[in-house]
């Protein structure tokens, strides 16, 4: 995709967003491969905005306008995951994916189930709270709304997934490299799209590590790991029990 196209994208999305939606989006973001800079000629552009109090008519207006969009640049639309659903999320349903209710519990820890590419499944809220996740801690690009709250809800997400892995692989102690590891790819190979949605390409890999390292740092200040060397250890146990305690 020529630079200039998503330059045209987003000055048209954010012209729309302040004259139709100003006062009823907290945030709206570019994630996905155009973020990164590794996208192909006609990829699609993957938007996030989070929403304070949208109708079901301007949410089917926001759409369109995105998809016209799309048209317009010659780009394809990705329609896997419902636009009505990853478009614009509810801050509900956003808080519910931080807590980690995207994925499943067995035997007081954490559990990712892999994707199913089932209309049924990839129609749930549970898909649209871990494609959340994944858009949020991944690179962006800032669109409109209350950069403070983004910038919050960013680092949540992050203890979000460091919760939900922690967990789930049962990790007492890990190192930033360790940890993208388990993030791009689980125990019985899956990965990408069918696990967490994170792609084993340098440039990604390298924005996480940066990322998380910020993540697990504030997370060594509350408390919740400790740190030696180059690695970090669990110090709150109770703080990864599914759903015990906020964020």
């Amino acid at each position: 995709m020529q630079q200039n196209t998503l330059f045209l994208f987003k000055k048209e999305l954010k012209k729309f967003i302040k004259e139709k939606f100003k006062g009823k989006l907290f945030f709206v973001v570019i994630y996905g491969s155009c973020a990164y800079h590794v996208e192909k000629n006609d990829s699609d552009i993957d938007i996030l905005s989070i929403c304070i109090s949208c109708r079901k008519k301007e949410i089917d207006e926001f759409i369109n306008f995105v998809k016209r969009l799309h048209v317009k640049y010659g780009l394809k639309i990705d329609t896997e995951v419902p636009f009505n659903k990853k478009l614009v999320v509810r801050e509900d349903i956003l808080n519910a994916a931080i807590k980690g209710e995207g994925f499943s519990v067995k035997k007081g820890r954490f559990f990712i189930p892999p994707i199913e590419k089932t209309r049924e499944f990839l129609s749930s809220d549970r898909v649209v709270m871990r494609l959340t996740l994944n858009a949020l801690t991944s690179k962006n690009i800032f669109i409109f709304g209350d950069k403070k709250y983004y910038e919050r809800k960013r680092m949540e997400a992050g203890f979000g997934i460091a919760r939900v892995v922690f967990s789930s692989r049962n990790i007492e102690k890990v190192n930033i490299d360790e940890f993208i590891d388990s993030i791009m790819e689980d125990e019985r190979g899956k990965a990408g799209e069918d696990y967490m949605g994170y792609k084993e390409v340098p440039r990604i890999r390298s924005y996480l590590i940066g990322y998380f390292r910020k993540v697990f740092s504030s997370m060594v200040k509350k408390g919740i790991l400790s740190k030696k060397g180059s690695y970090y250890y669990r110090k709150n146990r109770e703080w990864f029990i599914p759903f015990s305690s906020k964020i």
